[in-house]
């Protein structure tokens, strides 16, 4: 049996905690960083795309990659 480190916000697997530390302050689903995947205006296009789209037609590109999208907003 081998221990393994979840991430807290996504499925993410690693053997080892100080990597599994590094992936979670970037992870797209952690709220801090607010991307795309976290916010109530991204969608589901249909697309075989891994983004979303967004309702205020921002770029998910840019909202994905580098997060702190300005239009990001939580669910109430």
């Amino acid at each position: 049996m081998i221990q393994v480190f979840k991430c807290d916000h996504c499925s993410h697997l690693r053997q080892d905690a100080e990597e599994m530390r590094i992936h979670e302050v970037k992870c797209s689903f952690n709220e801090i960083n607010k991307k795309c995947f976290t916010c109530t205006h991204s969608w589901d296009s249909g697309h075989d795309y891994s983004i979303p789209e967004c309702e205020k037609h921002l770029s998910t590109i840019d909202g994905h990659e580098k997060g702190n999208c300005v239009g990001w907003k939580a669910d109430a």
